[in-house]
């Protein structure tokens, strides 16, 4: 597995839907195109939407890593891509983000 996610709230449920939060950390070989994950993972069954915000960017030893982006990919899968806050862009695959750190909150069932 690429990226390591832990639950860090339970979740709430409002009517048959869900809201969680958990904590993932990218590893020390940073995919092209992002880093895969679960809704399982997120502690659901099915995503409805979500966003990921950085918890410790300046934590990255080799890449100037400014920004995470949360991409649904299907109701069960998405992927976390990483930029470069200089120039806007994607960060190259296999750099090493391996203490870098996102937030991600989660809506689904």
């Amino acid at each position: 597995m690429a990226i390591s996610t832990k639950i860090i709230d339970t979740a709430i449920v409002p009517g048959n839907r869900r809201q969680t939060v958990s904590e993932s950390t990218f590893d020390s070989s940073y995919a092209a195109e992002g880093e895969p994950g679960t809704a399982e993972e997120l502690g659901l069954k099915r995503i409805i939407w979500a966003f990921a915000l950085p918890i410790f960017p300046s934590e990255s030893e080799t890449v100037e890593f400014g920004f995470p982006v949360f991409v649904k990919k299907t109701d069960t899968t998405f992927v976390i891509q990483a930029f470069n806050y200089k120039t806007q862009k994607e960060i190259a695959s296999t750099k090493n983000l391996e203490k870098v750190k996102v937030l991600i909150v989660a809506y689904g069932i």
